[in-house]
């Protein structure tokens, strides 16, 4: 009752209808012509790619510190990881930016610890022990190297004797309103 097919309207002309076939639609549609073509198609689809390599970015995590001022109060935070200008020659040569690069994979390394380690932990112990207890990060390669490039950064942009200070990772959602938050504050270091 609701399934339509090909009618004759006029002598010549051809409606399509609703058909509970969809391939015999596009066949109708394009007649004989599809069987020549299709495989063509198919393999045109094949040499072109979709060039979607990667998944959407939802968030970025972001490497801050802050140093301990003259007054002995801690200053502002301050990104740690800046992205190097784009210049002709790192077209060739890209050593700042590869640093860059591993970097910021070393700190997405130590968020992707921390929250298996709190799974692993809620999975064990429940909600209440998880909150109780703190996990050791110092024992962590990828705290121990967050932890170096920062004290580099300081070294690097510091004048004067080395200061105390203090880093976090902080994520910041993006293509959202949500406000950046902090997963990870570490203590406050003595220069080293």
């Amino acid at each position: 009752m609701g399934d339509r097919t090909e009618r004759e309207e006029l002598p010549g002309t051809t409606v399509l209808g609703c058909s509970p076939d969809p391939a015999s639609r596009v066949r109708s549609w394009f007649g004989e012509r599809w069987a020549v073509w299709a495989p063509a198609l198919l393999l045109l689809r094949a040499l072109l790619p979709a060039w979607r390599f990667f998944d959407d970015i939802e968030e970025a995590q972001v490497l801050m510190y802050r140093i301990e001022e003259t007054s002995g109060k801690l200053g502002p935070w301050k990104r740690c990881l800046r992205r190097p200008p784009r210049t002709l020659g790192s077209l060739f040569t890209n050593a700042e930016g590869n640093l860059f690069l591993a970097c910021g994979s070393v700190v997405e390394q130590l968020v992707e610890q921390l929250a298996e380690h709190m799974v692993e932990q809620l999975a064990a112990e429940g909600a209440e022990v998880c909150r109780t207890r703190t996990w050791d990060l110092r024992s962590c390669s990828s705290y121990k190297l967050t932890r170096r490039m920062v004290q580099d950064r300081i070294r690097n942009s510091h004048t004067g004797p080395p200061p105390r200070y203090q880093f976090k990772v902080e994520v910041r959602p993006l293509g959202s309103s949500e406000k950046p938050y902090d997963v990870l504050v570490s203590p406050l270091y003595e220069p080293s």
